[in-house]
């Protein structure tokens, strides 16, 4: 009886081992049945996840490349538009002086008289000679434009024309006009204030201009100099047009000879 017992133990254990090992196989496949689909859900996630990072980055990457290229294109824009500006615009020379009386008027003069006669088309906007017999004489061979009458509290002053140097430099390719004494202020009722601001017009219009100034009269040394001599000046040409100038000439003279100059009336002529 044990024995028929022992032989149904080991039949049975062995239907037991069988199932067992059939059930874990089972599970086995099911496992990696179920963890195959977990890891291909994964996998498809991760990628959409990926493509969508992906699409978002091409997205934002693109939306960047066009804010620099449009950036970059208004910045090449505004250089080109400022190359043009800068190649119509007129060219500013001033004649620059410590103080009245050392020639800057008689050098611009003669130095438009050289150049008119190399055929340039100089005429004279305004000339401030003071009566000086030399520098009239200067003045007398070159062409002039007219000077325009203003009323003033019941008095006909004369100006600088713009409107008919303007028309001057319409008219004549590469024209120079001269405009002495940059600082000037104009008569009440003139289209601008001061006449730095009338040469920024021509000049901006593509006419050249020549003018004078001396030192006391640059914005930024005016109280320096008023402190040293002790004399205000209250006309003044900003710092920003001097630094623009494309030449500046210095003209000078020794003390000692601008002292005789004005002893002999040739600087401020006696009333």
């Amino acid at each position: 009886m044990s024995f028929l017992w022992l032989i149904g133990h080991n039949v049975w254990s062995k239907k037991v081992r069988s199932m067992l090992t059939a059930s874990a196989v089972a599970v086995g496949v099911l496992v990696v049945v179920v963890l195959g689909i977990v890891t291909d859900s994964i996998r498809s996630t991760a990628a959409g996840v990926l493509e969508v990072g992906a699409a978002d980055f091409t997205i934002s990457q693109k939306g960047l490349n066009d804010i620099l290229e449009s950036a970059l294109t208004e910045q090449q824009l505004e250089r080109v538009q400022q190359e043009e500006a800068r190649a119509r615009r007129g060219c500013l020379k001033i004649f620059f002086g410590a103080s009245a009386g050392v020639g800057k008027t008689y050098a611009m003069l003669s130095a438009a008289r050289v150049a008119h006669a190399q055929g340039v088309p100089v005429t004279i906007g305004v000339v401030e000679t003071h009566g000086r017999p030399d520098t009239e004489a200067l003045a007398r061979d070159l062409p002039r434009l007219p000077l325009k009458t203003v009323p003033y509290r019941g008095h006909q002053l004369h100006e600088f024309d713009l409107d008919a140097a303007l028309a001057f430099g319409a008219q004549h390719a590469q024209a120079l006009v001269l405009l002495d004494e940059l600082a000037h202020s104009n008569v009440a009722g003139s289209r601008h204030p001061k006449r730095w601001q009338d040469a920024e017009e021509l000049l901006a219009a593509g006419v050249d201009v020549w003018s004078t100034m001396n030192v006391q009269h640059l914005e930024s040394l005016n109280d320096i100099v008023s402190g040293i001599t002790g004399i205000r000046v209250w006309e003044t040409v900003p710092d920003r047009l001097f630094d623009e100038a494309d030449e500046v000439v210095v003209v000078d003279l020794p003390p000692d000879e601008l002292l005789e100059r004005l002893k002999a009336g040739k600087v401020y002529l006696p009333n």
